[in-house]
């Protein structure tokens, strides 16, 4: 008795495979569960076949338990393979396929109905039309006509009855309706054809409501105006006309032809698989996964010995809204017998053992083989192409294009978009496919691209539910392509040719059209740019239209984003990163003179060296001389370009031509708006400290009479600018050109705005000193040391004041307090050198004297002077 190998612990059901499958020879295991490192290759179709491990081996297990089935079973197993195009589910296919001809204990054991629906498309004129209008009869002769090729014509001998059958019961249903006399109540029904009247026969009861409804649209379809009692009793009437002359039987078949055709056609495989079990594989089913209703019946009754494959792009093993109606997932119907696959992408060491296996003489080093799997993504189609190429001898980067992009060459992806448009049959498939991955989920962009016309009706989530019925690769909901298919499109659509095509450059200029309207909207909202850069709905749209402007032509994107980008110098980061980010995007695709913009555009991006941040601004005012930074707003711009001038100059420590640029910025500035008026004034007030103060290396050391830092202080309070160091510093250098009345009216200021910060105290102090007001500067420099007690400089200036009374007693006082509080800096003990001079204690300052002289070393030209002074060296 053979023992089992659980391969799956999903909840609910249990997939085993009997030991003596894993015990076979060795190329069986090897068939069985392909290993990395073995010496045996397995190929399918004459190419490598790599990974889909696990795949294979539950197929093997399900393919020995439909050998050999339980003995209640009744259901068959149901492998599904869904993804999108090129993920190779043909190819596993296949490869189930081998493993049931080649391989043991398969061989010789199991027939095969192979059906490429793709390939009889080109066959059957039935099929070569929309997939919603393929009928459930074509599929089921489609499958009869394969199955009477390999010799199992006699046994679907009940179909073949049941499709002539029908045939005749359609010819009585109609001779029915051929009834004489002038009052025939069916008359005006005889126009209608065999299968228009079993619809109108299928219309159950009642009448009110929305079936009422529904029955009076049927027949208002076939040209039939009705109100719905009439509706119902010419439907009751013809019920009642076709019961009378067919008989149970024949009135069955006439209303549910399929499902009868579909029981037939389950009957003659099962006849089949009597002797050998049988693999049916239906490829490339989403061409006629509209009739899988019917198609389900098919399997649900073909018997367990029947193992059924059906590969598609869809998912059918859940269910959920789909296209306009519901869908009915296998799972539902299979919960015990469902092997469903959504196929990955290849693994990297999976690309790297293909690539070995066919190129064996050109290996790949893991780098390489990294940017092959990032360019291809995985997908089996792609990876193929790519290790054709790669043999061919093709460079690396020819192969893998734009890595940073992971945009594949040029071969690959015409290779794989090609793929993608296989079934789109209907050239506004293929222009609803561009427009899904040109417009990137934005609903509002794709209504416009899509749309028949102005004024014309369009029901967007209609189409897009039709979409992602036919094709895999459309996500209704989003409005947008899966991720994969979304990179091959946009890589595709980016070649010169195709972006020139009338097709793509009406969609790009009716998605152009609808990002410019909503931007207005948008900024009608917002009359104000800084408020606009706020928006993120705003910034989305400015990057959204830079995106489309570069799909059309690079001339026209330049313009629009240089002006945004100069607002964002002063407004937004986050719209200047992601306009850099759009334009990179297309760099390897832009001229010369465009690379080097963009290039330059960059140093607006983190610390860069002085002389780029100047190139930067040299393209920009390049491109105000242009006229591309006029229309609505260039005053603004001209002003954040002088700012952002003026910074610049800022930095090379030409401060009397930064307050020019940040005048000229001024004069600019717009009516409205505070983010402007704030980096403005911040830049004025910056300027201000460098040309009012004096400094060494290490410290500031005094005001300086500066008429344009008191102007750079002034505007930037003007500006809006306020804190008591602005202040303070504005009162320090207007006491030094003199203003003394606007200086106490500053430091006064200052004081209001931080009455308890010790500056602006020692600020007034100076300015009552200059003017001899000791009494008010000593209450002043008091305050100071009341708030700040370890200040030193507040002791030394309080000193100051008493000396220039003549109190030198209080004076050296003072001075000894700032030395102890500020030991190393040499104007202090210069001070207290001067008091004891002047108290006649010669030798304690000869020892100060001697304590300061190292000291004064640092200090500047004007206090060594000084002290040289104090020590009787020079006058």
């Amino acid at each position: 008795m053979d023992s089992y190998l659980n391969l799956d612990d999903r909840p609910g059901w249990m997939l085993r495979i009997p030991s003596s499958v894993v015990r076979g020879p060795s190329s069986v295991v090897h068939g069985l569960f392909p290993r990395r490192r073995t010496m045996t290759i397995i190929t399918v179709n004459g190419k490598p076949f790599f990974g889909r491990v696990e795949e294979q081996k539950q197929f093997s297990a399900a393919l020995q338990e439909t050998l050999q089935p339980p003995r209640d079973e009744t259901l068959p197993y149901v492998i599904l393979l869904y993804g999108d195009g090129g993920i190779g589910k043909t190819t596993l296919a296949r490869r189930f396929r081998d493993i049931v001809n080649e391989e043991e204990p398969f061989r010789g054991k199991v027939l095969t109905l192979w059906v490429d629906w793709e390939a009889e498309r080109d066959r059957w004129s039935e099929l070569q039309i929309g997939r919603e209008h393929i009928r459930p009869e074509t599929v089921f002769d489609v499958l009869y006509t394969l199955a009477a090729r390999q010799g199992w014509e006699k046994d679907f001998e009940a179909y073949r009855r049941i499709r002539d059958d029908r045939k005749k019961v359609e010819v009585q249903a109609l001779q029915a309706l051929q009834m004489t006399g002038e009052r025939d109540e069916l008359a005006a029904l005889r126009g209608l054809g065999a299968e228009a009247l079993a619809a109108l026969v299928r219309q159950v009861l009642p009448i009110i409501g929305e079936r009422g409804e529904q029955l009076t649209r049927i027949f208002l379809e076939y040209g039939i105006k009705v109100g719905a009692e009439q509706a119902y009793a010419l439907r009751q009437s013809l019920e009642a006309r076709l019961r009378s002359r067919l008989g149970v039987r024949q009135f069955d078949l006439y209303l549910n032809p399929h499902e009868a055709l579909a029981r037939a056609l389950a009957d003659g495989l099962k006849r089949i698989s009597r002797g050998k079990a049988l693999l049916v594989v239906l490829d490339t089913y989403e061409i006629v996964d509209r009739t899988d209703p019917w198609m389900r019946i098919v399997i649900q009754n073909a018997g367990p010995r029947v193992l059924w494959v059906l590969s598609g792009r869809n998912n059918l093993r859940d269910s959920r809204p789909y296209g306009p109606g519901y869908f009915r997932g296998y799972s539902e119907d299979f919960p015990r017998r469902l092997l469903a696959y959504d196929l990955a992408q290849l693994a990297l060491q999976d690309v790297k053992d293909y690539f070995a296996a066919v190129v064996p003489t050109r290996p790949l080093n893991e780098e390489d083989a990294e940017a092959i799997r990032r360019a291809t993504r995985g997908i089996p189609l792609a990876v193929a192409q790519a290790a054709e190429m790669w043999e061919r001898g093709v460079p690396l980067d020819k192969i893998v294009g734009d890595s940073d992009e992971a945009a594949p060459g040029r071969e690959i992806v015409w290779k794989m978009t090609g793929r993608y448009l296989l079934h789109a049959v209907r050239a506004e498939d293929c222009r609803a496919l561009y427009a899904l991955a040109l417009a990137r989920g934005d609903l509002e962009v794709l209504q416009a691209m899509l749309a028949p016309g102005e004024g014309v009706p369009f029901d967007l989530e209609a189409e897009l539910r039709r979409l992602e019925r036919d094709y895999a690769s459309v996500m209704a909901f989003e409005g947008r392509l899966h991720e994969e298919p979304q990179a091959f499109f946009l890589a595709h659509l980016r070649e010169p040719l195709q972006r020139q095509s009338d097709l793509v450059r009406d969609l790009l200029a009716r998605a152009e059209t609808a990002l410019r309207a909503h931007l207005a909207r948008i900024e009608a909202d917002f009359p104000l740019i800084e408020d606009r850069h706020a928006d993120e709905d705003w910034r989305r749209t400015v990057l959204d239209l830079t995106e489309i402007l570069f799909w059309q032509k690079e001339e026209r994107a330049w313009p629009f984003l240089l002006a945004r980008f100069v607002e964002s110098l002063a407004y937004s980061a986050a719209l200047r990163r992601g306009l850099l980010d759009a334009a990179s995007r297309w760099e390897k695709g832009l001229s010369a003179r465009g690379r080097r913009l963009l290039q330059s555009l960059r140093a607006a991006e983190g610390w860069r060296p002085p002389e780029e941040e100047q190139a930067l601004l040299t393209e920009l005012r390049r491109a105000l001389e242009r006229g591309w930074l006029g229309g609505e707003g260039e005053g603004e711009r001209r002003a954040i370009l002088a700012w952002r001038e003026g910074l610049l100059l800022f930095r090379q420590r030409c401060y009397s031509k930064a307050l020019e640029k940040y005048k000229e910025a001024e004069r600019s500035l717009p009516s409205g708006g505070d983010a402007l008026r704030e980096h403005l004034a911040e830049a004025f007030e910056d300027v201000g400290d460098q040309l009012g103060w004096l400094r060494d290396e290490w410290r500031t050391i005094d005001a300086v009479a500066s008429p344009e830092a008191e102007y750079a202080y002034q505007t930037a309070i003007n500006l809006g600018r306020s804190s008591s160091g602005l202040y303070h510093a504005l009162g320090a250098v207007q006491s030094k050109l003199g203003k003394h009345d606007e200086a106490i009216q500053a430091c006064q200021q200052a004081i209001a705005l931080a009455p308890k910060f010790p500056f602006p105290w020692i600020g007034l102090g100076n300015v009552y000193a200059d003017l001899g007001h000791y009494e008010e500067a000593i209450q002043a420099y008091q305050k100071a040391i009341a708030l700040a007690p370890t200040f030193a400089l507040s002791w030394n200036n309080l000193g100051n004041v008493y000396a220039l009374r003549g109190e030198w007693e209080q004076a050296l006082g003072a001075f000894r307090r700032a030395v102890e509080l500020a030991p190393s800096i040499g104007g202090f003990r210069a001070s207290v050198v001067s008091a004891l001079r002047a108290l006649g204690r010669e030798a304690e300052a000869q020892e100060e004297i001697a304590r300061a002289r190292p000291l004064m070393e640092k200090e500047t030209e004007y206090n060594r002077a000084r002290f040289a002074a104090i020590c009787g060296e020079r006058e």
